[in-house]
């Protein structure tokens, strides 16, 4: 389904500038969330719509409202 990809996009968008602001490599986040590197990058390359357990994860460790992954939307 392409419906949402532009606001898909912009989660993956939040979640990099995020991590990178955190100073966390998409390995580290993937450690800590207890999921696959390839899930992050695809995440943040707007190419997977992950779902709530997975955005829940990555605010929780990230340590952010998980409001701010949807900024801007």
């Amino acid at each position: 389904m392409k419906k949402y990809t532009v606001e898909v996009k912009a989660v993956g968008k939040n979640l990099k500038r995020l991590r990178n602001e955190k100073g966390i490599s998409q390995q580290e986040l993937a450690d800590l969330c207890d999921m696959e590197r390839s899930t992050i990058v695809r995440v943040e390359s707007g190419i997977y719509g992950a779902g709530l357990h997975v955005l829940f994860a990555i605010a929780e460790v990230l340590q952010v409202d998980i409001k701010t992954l949807f900024e801007g939307i």
